[in-house]
């Protein structure tokens, strides 16, 4: 599982997570979490497991995460308490900044 800031966009109160599946395994059902500026833990949801990337091309899928309120960034966590068995997990954070209050 693989996210990024430039694949991350808020849409009025709700945040909209692209999740890429780079690998060749099906990720199975995974979290993805998303924290204030302190660290606080505004809300989790959970999503459906991506088919695995057999042919090299990702898979992916758009997480919405609805009613946040506003923050100046938000951090979001793919698979936060680690239950998905992944080569490489430093790709499972984002920070973007809305600049936004």
């Amino acid at each position: 599982l693989a996210i990024s800031q430039d694949f991350v966009r808020k849409q009025g109160n709700s945040l909209v997570v692209t999740v890429h599946n780079i690998g060749n395994a099906p990720s199975g059902r995974f979290t993805v979490t998303v924290l204030c500026p302190r660290n606080n833990e505004l809300k989790t949801v959970e999503a459906e497991s991506l088919p695995g990337s057999a042919d090299f091309v990702p898979k992916n899928v758009e997480v919405i995460i609805t009613d946040l309120t506003d923050h100046y960034s938000y951090q979001i966590l793919v698979d936060r308490e680690n239950m998905v068995r992944e080569i490489f997990e430093e790709n499972n954070n984002a920070v973007i900044v809305t600049g936004s209050f």
